[in-house]
């Protein structure tokens, strides 16, 4: 009459088909009856035997040819004694019979397992809140780096083209999704941590300034306020509800000393974020400000192996697929202050300085939280 607590795994091999599930459940009921093996393995259907008091079989056997051969020999030699013997050595036999008896265990058990259905969570099919919920329960085993969604910009008017165009879906991919501790530095720009996301194509094209100049760097430009302010509306109110503000430190010009830091909903990138390095060390003074997002560190993008970075420009044949980067140029030993960084997604660095007068590509960044 003892007890024991069993606990047991019960493994599907195969996936439970959609038509098992009815109101959302699968239901099954079954029997099993395992016999455990001498040695405290579970090996069906083999006989359990107490591995304290059990025997094993060949020795019974063994046993039992014994006590049987010494049985007939001694009736055979002293048959006086026949009736005696018989009744010792039938009880010698019966020992070890039942001691194999009651050493087996056969359990019985009866398992009514209930699956319920849920739906893996998708960053492609996913709501924006529950992108936003799942990020700060910590949830995001089903989220990959470069897993891409669809966002729809409703009546959108392109200043490139300066047409309304209608209704434009863009897609966006997650860019980020590590924390590291210089993070939470002061001196350090959120742009690359958290839960990044970034539009995986050009969305519209633009100039940094109307006149040619790099003062105030990126958070004293036109393109600045374009993607804040117009670009911004464009957004989807679930996803506007969910994205969180950004620190956003941006390289500054010549004739400043200190970078520059702002405190945004939609930001560009910069070349340290894209490459884990930029293309002149000393002319981009946000270098240190920032580190290589997780999916160019993943496609192990550099200078030399660029290609992760190519953007193009969704919404029409027209444009380039050179895009703006939040970067000034600060041109050592010179007065000029006219350029910011760019990607144009080629080899070709020595085209990576444009003065903020070009009308190029606008791909923006941003955090959910």
């Amino acid at each position: 009459n003892s007890s024991k607590n069993v606990t047991l795994r019960v493994e599907y091999k195969t996936e439970v088909p959609e038509d098992k599930f009815e109101s959302g459940s699968y239901n099954d009921s079954k029997i099993m009856i395992i016999q455990l093996s001498n040695g405290n393995t579970i090996n069906v259907p083999d006989t359990f035997k107490n591995p304290n008091t059990g025997v094993q079989s060949y020795i019974l056997i063994l046993v039992i040819i014994l006590l049987v051969s010494a049985n007939l020999y001694l009736i055979l030699k002293r048959k006086k004694y026949a009736k005696f013997l018989i009744l010792i050595i039938g009880t010698a036999i019966i020992i070890p019979i039942s001691v194999y008896a009651l050493c087996k265990c056969n359990i019985t058990i009866s398992s009514n397992i209930r699956i319920n259905h849920l739906d893996s969570c998708s960053f492609a099919k996913d709501t924006w809140s529950e992108i936003s919920n799942n990020i700060k329960n910590g949830e995001l085993d089903c989220y990959h780096l470069g897993d891409e969604k669809d966002i729809l910009f409703e009546n959108f008017y392109d200043p490139f083209l300066k047409d309304n165009i209608g209704n434009v879906h863009f897609k966006v991919r997650i860019a980020n999704i590590s924390n590291p501790t210089e993070c939470y530095s002061d001196y350090f720009s959120g742009t690359a941590c958290g839960f990044v996301v970034e539009f995986s194509d050009i969305i519209t094209e633009y100039y940094m300034n109307e006149e040619k100049t790099n003062i105030g760097g990126y958070p004293g430009s036109q393109l600045y306020e374009y993607i804040n302010n117009e670009l911004y509306e464009y957004l989807p109110q679930d996803l506007k509800d969910n994205i969180i503000e950004t620190k956003v430190l941006s390289g500054h010009e010549y004739g400043k000393s200190t970078n520059h830091v702002t405190y945004d909903k939609l930001y560009l990138l910069s070349p340290v974020e894209l490459y884990g390095e930029s293309f002149t060390e000393n002319a981009d003074r946000g270098i240190e400000t920032s580190r290589q997002l997780d999916y160019y560190d993943l496609k192990e993008t550099s200078l030399e192996n660029w290609g992760a970075t190519h953007k193009k420009y969704n919404s029409s044949e027209f444009g380039t697929n050179v895009y703006w980067l939040r970067s000034a140029v600060f041109y050592p030993n010179s007065t000029d202050n006219s350029g910011f960084y760019v990607n144009n997604g080629s080899e070709y660095w020595s085209y990576n300085r444009f003065t903020s007068q070009n009308v190029i590509g606008v791909a923006p960044a941003f955090r959910i939280g």
